[in-house]
């Protein structure tokens, strides 16, 4: 008994078979995965493809046709062949069969080239190539320039001079109020004030024990007249002496 619920793996590209769940059916599951080949190859040559992704490694020592043996049942649009030749002992020229895009290319000695061929309903189509070697470092080329030193000197060079001054950026908002400082030291004493102005007259002593005190006032230029202070019923006042 066979169960069947899903249609497609992602991580094997695997595409279920057509029946229903529960069936008595013998199923041949393919997993078209991804393959790498390596190969030495002259004149004219095959290559077997039949995995969602495959990687061919080429060491071109004469001028090559590749074709492609394509298991067409394995593979689905947008499979993908990843092909990397490289021209051996002289340049060399690269011909693509036209089930893999049909495509010419030079190939300049020791020169690794980069292919990328992608499965359509009308069979592989080529999209990209690539190449190049790797250039000189930075600190490679630098020493080419007469220069001697490490990476690091090579490195400490790149600091420029210092630039002008920044322009003065606007002021700050307002900090918080601190915290209330210590108490000072008292200061030196100051120097004596000036004297005040002289203050008005006081109102006259009144004893307070009733005690008689003589006065004597003055009333005209010859009126002459003596008085005492005496309580009389409890009030305090000036009586004429007789």
């Amino acid at each position: 008994m066979t169960h069947i619920n899903m249609t497609f793996n992602s991580s094997y590209n695997f595409k279920a078979p057509g029946i229903e769940a529960d069936s008595n059916k013998k199923v041949e599951v393919i997993f078209p995965t991804q393959e790498e080949k390596s190969m030495t190859a002259d004149g004219n040559d095959t290559v077997v493809i039949e995995r969602a992704f495959t990687v061919l490694n080429i060491d071109v020592e004469a001028d090559l046709t590749l074709t492609g043996e394509i298991n067409t049942d394995n593979l689905k649009v947008g499979d993908m062949v990843l092909i990397n030749a490289t021209a051996k002992d002289d340049d060399r020229t690269l011909t693509f069969a036209s089930n893999l895009g049909g495509k010419s290319v030079e190939l300049t000695e020791d020169q690794e080239e980069v292919f990328l061929l992608v499965y359509t309903e009308n069979g592989f189509k080529f999209i990209a190539s690539g190449s190049g070697s790797n250039g000189q470092s930075a600190y490679q080329i630098w020493l080419d320039e007469g220069n001697e030193g490490t990476e690091q000197d090579f490195l400490d060079s790149l600091v420029g001079d210092a630039g002008a001054a920044g322009s003065q950026g606007p002021a700050g908002a307002a900090g918080a109020a601190g915290a209330q400082g210590p108490a000072g030291a008292a200061g030196a004493q100051g120097p004596a004030g000036a004297a005040g102005a002289e203050g008005p007259q006081g109102p006259a002593y009144v004893p307070a024990d009733n005690s008689i005190v003589p006065v004597k006032l003055q009333k005209g230029i010859n009126d002459a007249k003596t008085y005492t202070l005496k309580s009389v019923l409890g009030v305090v006042q000036w009586v004429e002496d007789i």
